[in-house]
């Protein structure tokens, strides 16, 4: 197997060099203990974890070095039914990347990362982050963004956006990065597509099992563990999340009238919105990956910065045949990593802030 490997190039706001693994790894102290370093570096890490990940795993945890961060992919987190094969939990992981990236910026830091992996392994990267104070940098704008983003699976309105605000978003990647109407024949084909995914996972006993294990019922949950999807994340209104917390269960995500229900909702999502945002990559290879989780990102918080909601949708990637034709099928040649739902309207955030404590992502 070979599993070494020497790229360089740029990413994000900062340098990235594929480094040796042994090598990296040799002489690693964790002595960043000094009390300035600690308050930037935990001031950091609250906004790192505001990052999207799928089912709100937030499957990450972090080392701490001399003036650096080491990023690891927590594998207790892991989706095994839903993400077999590592790819999304990957491409959160690499979101929360690019999240320290944007903050340390904001927060006056130049920030260099040696990215560490196994060429073969999606399940085994490292991301370590260097930085060091410039001043020049400093932008509480991004900083305000990041705390503003959040997931909206309410419905949208159906207006388009404006040419110019997609124009500014699709110049954050042209070459992967391609917009489509609800109304193309690209956008209904991917609508459909989602709908018929989306059907046949919430059928599939094995995955709604897993996604019932990540549902929390108990408002406790939320200050307690802090992962996994809530009723406020959700858009519920006061009955809908009273029926919530107090009618169901883990087991009621296999309930015949709760997949009924979630199937509705989804087919009033993709009709009430504005057209698909979709992320592509040159290959299917852990550094294309990467790229795109970071991409991801960049492209979420621009869309907040414009308020264009969005919603990220999964099972068209996840379910067969779906998933190995909707590139070819919307006249795509190239891998797609992200589908995500934008459109507008006049709700306000929800649930955003339902992450776990620093303290818990920290390896001691």
């Amino acid at each position: 197997m070979e599993r070494r490997n020497f790229i360089k190039g740029f990413v994000g706001l900062g340098s990235m060099c594929f480094v040796n693994w042994s090598e990296a790894m040799e002489g690693l102290r964790i002595n960043c203990y000094e009390k300035n370093i600690m308050e930037k570096i935990i001031r950091l890490l609250n906004y790192g974890v505001l990052a999207p990940s799928t089912h709100n795993t937030q499957p990450w945890k972090v080392l701490l070095d001399e003036n650096a961060i080491i990023v690891k992919g927590d594998n207790s987190r892991k989706l095994l039914c839903v993400d077999a094969n590592n790819r999304e939990w990957l491409l959160s992981l690499s979101a929360f990347v690019q999240t320290i990236l944007y903050a340390g910026n904001g927060m006056g830091l130049s920030m260099d990362i040696e990215h560490i992996y196994d060429k073969e392994n999606f399940g085994d990267p490292q991301f370590k982050i260097h930085f060091s104070e410039n001043e020049g940098l400093r932008n509480k704008y991004i900083l305000d963004i990041i705390q503003s983003r959040y997931t909206d699976r309410t419905s949208y309105d159906s207006n388009e956006i404006s040419y110019g605000t997609v124009n500014q978003i699709l110049n954050l990647d042209k070459e992967n990065l391609v917009y489509f109407s609800k109304d193309s024949w690209q956008g209904r084909i991917i609508g459909e597509a989602q709908i018929e995914a989306f059907i046949q996972q919430s059928n599939n006993v094995s995955m709604q099992t897993e996604l019932g294990q990540w549902l929390r019922f108990n408002k406790e949950d939320k200050d307690k563990k802090g992962d996994g999807i809530f009723p406020e994340m959700l858009g519920l209104n006061k009955i809908s999340k009273f029926v919530w917390y107090n009618s169901f269960s883990e087991k009621t995500a296999l309930n015949k009238s709760f997949i009924n229900t979630s199937i509705k909702n989804t087919r009033k999502q993709l009709k009430n919105l504005s057209g698909f945002l979709v992320i592509t990559s040159k290959r299917n290879d852990i550094e294309s990956t990467i790229s795109a989780g970071l991409l991801y990102q960049k492209v979420l918080l621009k869309c907040t910065e414009h308020n264009i909601k969005n919603h990220t949708i999964s099972q068209t990637l996840e379910e067969e045949p779906w998933k190995s034709t909707i590139h070819k099928n919307i006249g795509m040649f190239k891998p797609i990593q992200f589908i995500i739902r934008v459109g507008t309207n006049n709700t306000k955030g929800y649930g955003k802030a339902i992450r776990r404590n620093v303290n818990t992502i920290i390896l001691k």
